[in-house]
């Protein structure tokens, strides 16, 4: 017989599909309180009494649920029952709903109260982790979706739908809205972006070309209006340029947003995560870290940086796409560092706000970003250290040859030639130790390795050289 809890999320998706977002979102809303209600594991039709739906609407009274909100998840619950008994997957029980509350109440509080105190009654229900869950698709979710327009032949028939679940991964997914979901619920994909590559597929049998859906811009721009409230070149923008480096913040998660706090960058890293540009992915004592969920998010990221280099000093990316071609499938690597080295030293403001290595580590970061072939890894973890740029061949969309560790190394224009030596050897022997690693050479997928050091001294490219592997 029907499976309750499985037809419902058949319904939300299909809807969804359908363009019914905000029907969507009330169904899968429903559902979650089900869950929240019954427990995960799911159950058939015959299993719903009306002793099993007035103790549904008990519990979600004693949550805290307004009647209207009762009202709607139970005539949901009803539509959802309705249609599995048209389609003769659930039995028909004559005034099953009868004892529970299906209306609408008008609510009381208002008038003297809104006007005096402004709007305090709302709940931010946001970061609680009953609906973590309904913020997004879990991989389950993905993987029922998938299999459901397969079936309906509205995908290829030999499509592996593991596989694209995969290629999404690393792009949509790792998504956690509450602190309580950590180790309690699966990471969650961004719906938008699934439906987003779903829709690709089933035009065009394949997934698309460029895995970021241009509607994030809205996101984005969002992000750069919040930035220019600034009067000083500092500040959201110092906040901004530390998550781009770093690819996390410790914060507290701010709630509300008054107007005369703004502008303050403390409470930037909080807007960024209701913008979904950051999510929670540990905690330290009473703070939350904060991080860049997926590489569709950290794009955006780099192209904050890369247009506040470009508004400086343009380079021509169309030249700088060639010489990527020619490191992915020709290994020519030099020129490409060369280049972007050449636009590190022209660039004033890189200049006059120099902080070393992690400033120079932005600067190519921001600029390799724009490559097709790779997805730019900073700061991974490999074998025992973090290198400083990991380029990780993208062999699902190409058939890229070659793969590179980038060490880049900043000295002072005071430091003496000993040290520099000194630097020079010690990342020789880091980028070594990084290539043998088990998980390097399981990323590399049987490309050739290429392990460059990059020394700066100042602005000034000093030494640049492939070092040979053990």
């Amino acid at each position: 017989m029907l499976k309750v809890l499985a037809f419902m999320k058949q319904v939300a998706t299909g809807l969804q599909m359908e363009g019914n977002f905000g029907t969507a979102h009330v169904y899968r809303s429903s559902l979650n309180a089900i869950i929240a209600y019954r427990g995960k594991n799911d159950f058939v039709f015959s299993e719903v009494t009306s002793e099993w739906l007035k103790g549904f609407e008990v519990y979600l009274r004693s949550r805290g649920c307004s009647w209207n909100t009762v009202s709607t998840y139970l005539r949901t619950f009803r539509a959802v029952y309705n249609r599995a008994v048209d389609l003769q997957k659930a039995p028909y029980v004559p005034h099953l709903f009868r004892s529970v509350y299906t209306g609408t109440r008008a609510d009381h509080k208002r008038a003297l109260g809104d006007l005096t105190s402004g709007f305090n009654i709302g709940w931010n229900i946001s970061t609680k982790h009953q609906f973590n869950m309904m913020l997004g698709f879990s991989e389950t979710d993905v993987r029922e979706m998938l299999q459901y327009y397969k079936d309906a032949r509205q995908l290829p028939g030999n499509v592996d739908i593991s596989a694209m679940i995969e290629e999404m991964r690393p792009w949509y997914d790792n998504y956690c809205f509450a602190e309580e979901s950590l180790e309690r619920d699966p990471k969650m994909f961004n719906c938008d972006m699934v439906l987003y590559y779903l829709r690709n597929y089933m035009d065009l049998g394949k997934s698309p070309k460029e895995m970021i859906d241009p509607n994030t811009r809205t996101d984005y721009n969002k992000m750069k209006k919040l930035i220019r409230l600034d009067k000083l070149d500092g500040n959201r923008k110092g906040v901004l340029r530390k998550i781009t480096e770093e690819g996390q913040i410790i914060t507290t998660l701010t709630t509300t947003f008054p107007a005369i706090d703004i502008t303050k960058p403390e409470i930037f890293p909080s807007l960024l995560f209701y913008y979904g540009m950051l999510t929670i992915t540990a905690t330290r004592g009473n703070y939350l870290v904060l991080s860049i969920p997926n590489n569709n998010v950290r794009k955006q990221y780099y192209e904050f940086l890369l247009e506040e280099y470009q508004d400086n000093r343009h380079i021509n990316l169309n030249d700088l796409g060639l010489m990527y071609y020619e490191m992915a499938y020709e290994g020519h690597w030099r020129e490409t560092m060369e280049f972007i080295a050449h636009a590190y030293k022209e660039n004033s403001s890189v200049r006059s706000s120099i902080e070393g290595e992690r400033n120079l580590q932005g600067f190519f970061t921001a600029y390799l970003s724009t490559n097709a072939y790779y997805l730019i890894a900073p700061e991974l973890e490999l074998n025992h250290g973090y290198c400083d740029l990991f380029l990780m061949p993208d062999l699902i969309r190409y058939d890229v040859k070659h793969s590179y560790i980038i060490e880049l190394k900043y000295l002072s224009t005071k430091d003496s030639e000993a040290k520099a030596e000194a630097q020079w050897q010690e990342a020789v022997e880091q980028i070594k130790g990084y290539a043998v690693g088990a998980k390097v050479r399981q990323m590399v997928h049987g490309t050739e390795l290429h392990c460059i050091v990059m020394q700066f001294r100042g602005w000034e490219l000093e030494r640049v050289e492939e070092v040979m592997q053990k």
